[in-house]
């Protein structure tokens, strides 16, 4: 009799365990549907000559992008409507980066030479150049801002080597170089991707840096950066990341929930190419996951979403936390095929904005649990 009854609660143990997995499975498999039938929604395409690689979304709900042919839009309703807001002057300009602070005041930079900086406080009704850099091989590649004052501009290196680089501690008013000793020396062919403005995160208070950055060429490196501060020496970590060749390495940095995300590949073989996803616990230790199928350009997360964009389209990932300490990534979903550069999620919501070429700006609305 107790054998049998031991048998007896072994086998309901067994079935609730099963009804457990069968439930978990079906959540995952409903998450998936959703986004599944869930189609990119077209915000706008007016400016079709243009490739937009700067994209900003704010706490005030004002969306902002950036790319060729000096083109700068805004928006205040969540994208349905836009007005180009071009600074006179930088009509022939290729504005890769753009970081807003709300519906009125943003900074934007312009790549290759001369390298500057542009600011407005009016919604972009006007614009001033706050930094100006007509040095033979100046390229800025990415803004990064820690809070509404203090932030930092990353660039190729120059003739000496070392990485440009640029800091503010009036919210982006006026820019100094940073120290010779402060400037992280670059390998040869070891440089930034202006892909996505993508390329770096500011961390949070009180660790020993203030900004990560990574790079990508020769070398594909995670650099830990000071800020205005220069309280330590930068500091580098190699990242297993296809590199080696001038169009191969990381491309974007997002930090979630503890973690770095990083995503990059080969831009010159892009349907060919798996790219490589990589998941890093406090920046120092390193996993593979599971890869989008082909090359990526820009990434952004929220809860359990984590969506890639790329030339190759927009893909999903769904993060199963059964373990907090290692969550496991499953199965890449295809949303659409689309080529997109950039992507960044609406502060505080399950909503993703993305851009990329033929002037395309779109929205994808995700569940937020």
């Amino acid at each position: 009799m107790l054998a049998g009854g031991l048998k007896d609660r072994k086998s309901e143990q067994t079935q609730t365990t099963m009804k457990i997995i069968v439930f978990l499975f079906s959540m995952l498999f409903l998450q998936a549907s959703k986004v599944r039938s869930q189609e990119i929604e077209l915000l706008d395409s007016s400016q079709a000559k243009t490739s937009f690689r700067g994209m900003s979304c704010t706490t005030d709900g004002s969306l902002w992008v950036s790319g060729s042919n000096g083109s700068i839009g805004r928006s205040v309703n969540d994208g349905n409507n836009w007005e180009w807001v071009n600074p006179k002057g930088y009509e022939k300009r290729d504005f890769r980066d753009i970081v807003a602070f709300n519906a009125r005041t943003a900074v934007t930079i312009a790549i290759d030479s001369p390298g500057v900086i542009l600011k407005t406080t009016d919604g972009g009704s006007s614009w001033k150049e706050v930094y100006f850099n007509d040095h033979s091989g100046i390229f800025l590649d990415d803004l990064c801002f820690q809070d509404s004052l203090n932030g930092i501009c990353a660039g190729d290196p120059m003739a000496d080597g070392k990485m440009m680089l640029l800091f503010t501690k009036n919210g982006g008013d006026s820019w100094e170089l940073f120290p010779a000793n402060m400037r992280p020396d670059l390998a040869k062919g070891e440089a930034m991707f202006a892909a996505s403005g993508g390329n770096m995160v500011a961390l949070p208070k009180g660790n020993k840096y203030d900004y990560a950055l990574v790079t990508g060429g020769t070398q594909s490196r995670l650099w830990y950066l000071s800020g205005s501060g220069f309280k330590n020496q930068p500091e580098a970590l190699s990242l297993p990341i296809v590199q080696g060749e001038a169009t191969t390495g990381a491309n974007a940095l997002i930090r979630h929930e503890g973690n770095y995300l990083i995503i990059g590949g080969d831009f010159s073989n892009p349907r060919n190419n798996r790219d490589i996803f990589i998941s890093t616990k406090n920046g120092r230790n390193f996993e593979t996951a599971n890869q989008p199928n082909g090359y990526k350009s820009g990434l952004a997360a929220t809860g359990r979403h984590l969506i890639a964009v790329g030339t190759t389209g927009v893909e999903w990932l769904y993060e199963n936390k059964s373990n907090n300490s290692n969550p496991s990534m499953k199965s890449w979903v295809t949303v659409s095929e689309i080529p997109f550069h950039v992507v960044c999620q609406a502060p505080g919501t399950g909503i993703f904005y993305m851009a990329g070429p033929r002037g395309r700006i779109a929205r994808l609305d995700l569940p937020t649990k």
